[in-house]
């Protein structure tokens, strides 16, 4: 105990300098933080200053009661028209494969295995289908292309097995348009003429309106072609609930 007396006597100076500068940096450490949080108080205090100007300089988008109610009533009317989307439309979204590997050879893969399954159902149900589908069997399209075909191909899968469900004798032909996005949901144009007896047609008309399908009949005709049978030129939307990731 002597020993350390006379240490600290012997170099007091020493000592009261750390200790100086000790609690001069806890002090310098405390006043960097205190000037940090200061900024961060003055920041935010300019932030809320300049939305209450810019509420003096545009009152009417100011979050009044009045402005408030309207908003409300708003989201109340998106509310229901986006539930009587929900009713009237399927929310599915067709299972569309994606192609990571080899794209164009597991696109064309996928191109001849949906042509042989719907030859396959039709020929089981005695309905004749065109005697190939709009697309592309030579050769191998163009990769950028990929995603946009295999959505109309997934989408034409769908709607001719309806068709074949329903039991019309003939598909004359079928045509996938360009698929375009509407708000939350994608619109695919569908060309479809068939013929039938006119039960066959009026059977594949309301499988169209079950609600589980995502298609929507826009505009069709009907003529006459043979005793019986009737010829229905239709103008079909698929319409599709867009997913995270889809197109």
């Amino acid at each position: 105990m002597k020993k350390i007396l006379t240490f600290l006597q012997r170099n007091l100076i020493f000592v009261a300098m750390f200790i100086v500068l000790a609690i001069a940096g806890a002090g310098f450490y405390f006043v960097r933080k205190m000037q940090k949080d200061i900024l961060v108080v003055e920041s935010d205090i300019r932030t809320k200053y300049e939305e209450v100007k810019q509420y003096e300089r545009e009152r009417a988008k100011a979050p009044s009661p009045q402005l408030i109610d309207r908003l409300t009533t708003q989201k109340v009317q998106v509310d229901a028209a986006f539930n009587t989307l929900m009713t009237r439309f399927s929310t599915t979204y067709p299972s569309i494969p994606e192609f990571k590997v080899f794209p164009t050879v597991e696109y064309k893969e996928f191109l001849l295995d949906t042509e042989e399954y719907l030859v396959r159902k039709a020929r089981k149900n005695n309905i004749t289908l065109p005697s190939t589908l709009p697309f592309q069997e030579k050769g191998f399209p163009k990769q950028e292309e990929i995603p946009i075909l295999s959505l109309q191909l997934t989408v034409l899968k769908n709607l001719l097995t309806l068709l074949i469900d329903s039991g019309v004798g003939l598909v004359n032909n079928v045509a996938p348009g360009i698929p375009s996005t509407v708000a939350f949901y994608k619109v695919l144009p569908i060309d479809l003429s068939i013929t039938g007896s006119s039960i066959e047609v009026v059977r594949f008309l309301k499988y169209l309106n079950n609600p589980s399908s995502f298609f929507t009949l826009e505009s069709f005709s009907i003529t006459k072609s043979g005793q019986d049978l009737f010829r229905a030129d239709l103008k079909i939307n698929a319409v599709m609930l867009k997913k995270e990731g889809t197109l």
